[in-house]
């Protein structure tokens, strides 16, 4: 992982190459390596400085510059990092969980994410790529249950 300093002089050298002054929200996200959304949220929140010309947002060099160095890009980027170790972490600790049949919402409290359907993308994201855990019978959509693949075969 970078330091906060690599980290300002990468976003800082990806600036210099820009060569408008006026830049867009995806723009800006690809300068600074996080999503689109992260940049709008950010600049509704008041930390990007930007202007509205019809429904779409600019900023500038300058107010990306002060952005880049402020404590709020850094703190994004590290829950951008954290994000994709704990998904590893978290990984293990759900397919433990799921041993017996377990709702989203059971998930979701155990392993103390906040979000609902954060927690569904972060089990379909599981199932997709190493298939371990099975996707619910479909009774009703509330009542899913996730299993782990390896308990499936031992009950059986």
């Amino acid at each position: 992982m970078l330091t906060r300093d690599e980290k300002i002089k990468q976003v800082q050298e990806s600036l210099q190459k820009f060569n408008k002054d006026k830049i867009d929200v995806q723009e800006a996200a690809s300068i600074m390596g996080c999503h689109p959304e992260t940049v709008r949220r950010h600049i509704e929140k008041g930390y990007i400085k930007a202007a509205a010309i019809g429904r779409t947002h600019y900023t500038s060099k300058q107010w990306l510059r002060e952005y880049i160095v402020s404590d709020n890009f850094f703190h994004i980027n590290n829950i951008i990092k954290t994000h994709q170790i704990t998904f590893e972490e978290n990984k293990c600790k759900i397919i433990g969980f799921c041993s017996l049949p377990r709702t989203a919402y059971e998930i979701q409290k155990y392993i103390g994410y906040c979000d609902v359907l954060y927690t569904r993308k972060v089990l379909l994201r599981m199932v997709a790529e190493n298939k371990l855990i099975r996707l619910p019978r479909k009774n009703r959509a509330t009542c899913y249950q996730y299993i782990a693949t390896l308990a499936e075969n031992s009950q059986s």
